[in-house]
């Protein structure tokens, strides 16, 4: 996580997306989370929560996130999550972003 937080910083100027599976259960992911994970804190310093946290991923959760800085969400037309299609053979909704 780290990384992560050190490249942001030094691409500020950068339009940064990050997506995927964080599987964390964090309360400022998901309006159904319980958990307030600190090693977050400096990465949601610098990327901003795109999905909607009232929208689940996986069964009654939030896991799959989208983050982005500011210069990307400005870019960012649609985000959406999609129900699984039963021949993905996923137990997660793919999410998608319109730029």
């Amino acid at each position: 996580m780290q990384r992560v937080e050190e490249w942001c910083c030094e691409n500020s100027i950068e339009k940064i997306i990050v997506t995927g599976d964080l599987n964390t259960r964090d309360k400022r992911f998901g309006a159904n989370h319980t958990e307030n994970h600190e090693y977050l804190n400096e990465l949601l310093l610098h990327m901003n929560l795109v999905n909607d946290r009232a929208i689940p991923t996986r069964e009654n959760n939030t896991l799959d996130i989208t983050l982005a800085n500011e210069d990307a969400c400005e870019n960012i037309l649609k985000h959406k999550v999609v129900k699984v299609l039963p021949t993905l053979n996923r137990d997660h909704n793919p999410t998608t972003i319109k730029i």
